[in-house]
């Protein structure tokens, strides 16, 4: 029978960091169940951006989507 042979390098380390999913910038998450995603002042923000020409149609759906995280 052969003895298995235990090495110390077949791990790969994990290194947990703080993640803020709302932020001034983008306040839309990826999970499509979050309340961000029915904030209206959010909402009328990337609206005003889009009028303003500072987003694309496309952008501006993908940022309230939570797409561009």
């Amino acid at each position: 029978m052969e003895s298995i042979t235990h090495y110390a390098d077949n791990f790969i380390p994990v290194i947990l960091i703080d993640y803020e999913y709302h932020t001034e910038k983008n306040p839309f998450c990826w999970d499509k169940d979050c309340p961000c995603h029915s904030d209206v002042q959010a909402t009328e923000r990337v609206q005003q951006e889009f009028e303003q020409g500072l987003l694309t149609a496309e952008k501006a759906i993908r940022t309230i989507k939570g797409e561009m995280v």
